[in-house]
C-alpha cells in the first residue's frame, strides 16, 4: 500500500477525533467535522513541517480560539495580537502532535518540528473542526510525487 493509500478517510477521521479530544482538553471548546472549508482568509495560519510520509499540517485557527487558549494557559494576562500568534502556535502543535499517534496507527510515519507562523497556508487536502467560536482548517500535505 502507498503512502498516498494510507492518507484515506480512516486515518484522517482518526487524526481529527484525537485533535478534536485535544482541542476539548486544552480551550473546553468541542468541535464537530465541517464539510467544506472556509471561505474565509482570516485567521493565524500555522504551519507544522512533518518529516515521513507527510510534508506537513497546515492550520488555520480563528483568533478568538487562539484568544481562549491564551485566556487558559495565562488566566488573567492582556492577550495583545502576539501572544494571540504564540497561541494559534501552541495550539497547532497540541493538535498535531496529538494526531500524529492516530496517523501512526494507519501505518503513515509523521515526526513532527516546531510550529511556525505562515501567511498563507498551502491548503493541501482540507478538513475543518467547526467550534462555537469559528472554524479551525486543517490542511495536510504530502511530498511531491506521492498520489492523494
Amino acid at each position: 500500500m502507498s503512502r498516498g493509500e494510507r492518507l484515506g478517510s480512516a486515518a484522517i477521521a482518526a487524526f481529527l477525533a484525537d485533535a478534536r479530544s485535544a482541542l476539548v482538553d486544552a480551550t473546553g471548546l468541542d468541535a464537530f467535522v465541517d464539510v467544506c472549508p472556509s471561505e474565509s482568509d482570516e485567521g493565524i495560519v500555522v504551519v507544522i513541517h512533518v518529516r515521513g510520509d507527510l510534508s506537513g499540517v497546515s492550520w488555520r485557527i480563528p483568533v478568538a480560539i487562539a484568544a481562549r487558549l491564551v485566556e487558559v494557559m495565562a488566566p488573567g494576562v492582556e492577550a495583545d495580537a502576539a501572544m494571540h500568534e504564540l497561541g494559534a502556535a501552541e495550539l497547532a502543535n497540541i493538535l498535531t502532535g496529538r494526531g500524529v499517534g492516530a496517523l501512526a496507527a494507519h501505518g503513515i510515519a509523521a515526526e513532527i518540528e516546531p510550529p511556525e507562523l505562515a501567511v498563507t497556508g498551502e491548503r493541501g487536502l482540507v478538513v475543518v473542526l467547526s467550534t462555537e467560536l469559528g472554524a479551525i482548517e486543517v490542511g495536510f500535505h504530502q511530498p511531491l510525487g506521492v498520489a492523494a
